[in-house]
């Protein structure tokens, strides 16, 4: 992964990393465009050892299609 790595890259992966390590860590991550939440997460998981998956989103997509696809990448989810 090319990254240019400057502070505010930096703050958002140590706020995911400190985020993801607490027992049952969990956050959404919300701001400007090119800050690198998505590289941030990507580095974290990578770190940990941890499986990184994303759903795929559109207008028609709903609490149906959520628990559906949490179904398919979650053995513990009913």
């Amino acid at each position: 992964m090319d990254l240019i790595v400057f502070q505010e890259v930096l703050d958002v992966v140590a706020y995911v990393d400190r985020v993801l390590s607490a027992p049952h860590g969990s956050l959404l991550l919300v701001g400007r465009a090119g800050v690198g939440r998505k590289s941030a997460v990507r580095i974290v998981s990578a770190l940990h050892g941890a499986k990184l998956v994303s759903f795929k989103m559109g207008k028609a997509y709903n609490l149906k299609n959520f628990k559906n696809d949490l179904k398919s990448v979650s053995p513990w989810y009913l």
